[in-house]
């Protein structure tokens, strides 16, 4: 949220946290059939769908330039040197998971169970 905001209207009504942020590497449109459906049930599995999750396309995941960060991140896009993939990442304001693009990601049975594991852990029952 802004500062502008904030100075604007401080009353504790007018707080909005973040959606869940999805990152993705292509937009949706272009994602193939299978990522999309294998999207569509994680989300379904932890209480959203896509059409209530803002989603975000970016090549390489680069939040520096974000003035509002979510409180949960989940992010498909080439990997990095220096990430950790299909973790959980927990920062002062956000926690996420970071993997492969969901192509790469629904090749590898285990990875997915790895990613799976970390994931669900963003949605404490």
């Amino acid at each position: 949220m802004s500062s502008l905001f904030i100075a604007t209207y401080p009353e504790e009504i007018y707080s909005f946290h973040a959606p869940l942020v999805v990152v993705l590497n292509k937009p949706w449109s272009e994602q193939s059939e299978p990522s999309r459906e294998a999207l569509t049930k994680l989300l379904v599995a932890v209480g959203h769908r896509p059409e209530s999750v803002r989603m975000v396309c970016q090549e390489k995941l680069d939040l520096s330039g974000w003035s509002d960060m979510p409180e949960r991140l989940v992010a498909f896009v080439e990997p990095q040197p220096g990430f950790v993939l299909n973790e959980k990442i927990s920062t002062p304001t956000t926690e996420m998971v970071i993997s492969e693009p969901l192509d790469v990601l629904l090749r590898d049975e285990t990875v997915k169970r790895k990613f799976w594991a970390a994931f669900k852990t963003l949605f404490p029952a």
